[in-house]
């Protein structure tokens, strides 16, 4: 958050370090979690976070007291990217078992699940979704592709044919 001169920084040992700017002084280090992180997401607000990593669940956290506020256990492999919806609500993940997966950010319930790879060599590297309409852009490793999902509304979010 440059505004107030921190910077969030999830790492390889399971730990979020929080560094002032622009000097990078460590200002705390909590313990997150026995391994890797390898994606951390922000909310519109800044009030929370979302961490994926190499233990098969992600997390959503209140930035300002460095508290967990709920765990998502609906995945089978390491948590390779995480994202926020523009309003906060939703939270999506994709796993290297080649799962998508969006909770709600508030109650901590599924929303939807998909299977989106034919195999782990296509493991999701990559989740984002538009700031300005309700649609979710996907990568898969070791493609050229995007994909995304989409919804109309009074519709659920569904898979591209």
């Amino acid at each position: 958050d440059a505004e107030d001169g921190v910077l969030f920084f999830s790492s390889s040992v399971g730990t979020i370090e929080t560094l002032s700017l622009p000097s990078l002084n460590l200002i705390r280090s909590i313990s997150t979690s026995p391994v890797s992180h390898f994606s951390i997401s922000f909310d519109s607000s800044g009030r929370h976070f979302a961490l994926g990593g190499g233990g098969a669940s992600f997390s959503l956290w209140d930035s300002n007291n460095l508290v967990c506020l709920k765990e998502f256990n609906e995945i089978q492999s390491s948590v390779n990217a995480v994202s926020f919806s523009s309003d906060g609500k939703f939270l999506a993940a994709g796993s290297s078992d080649d799962s998508l997966v969006v909770g709600d950010a508030e109650t901590g319930l599924i929303a939807f699940k998909f299977k989106v790879g034919a195999s782990s060599d296509h493991a999701v590297s990559s989740v984002a979704f538009n700031p300005k309409f309700p649609l979710l852009a996907y990568s898969l490793a070791h493609t050229d592709s995007v994909f995304v999902l989409g919804h109309r509304p009074q519709l659920p979010l569904s898979q591209p044919k």
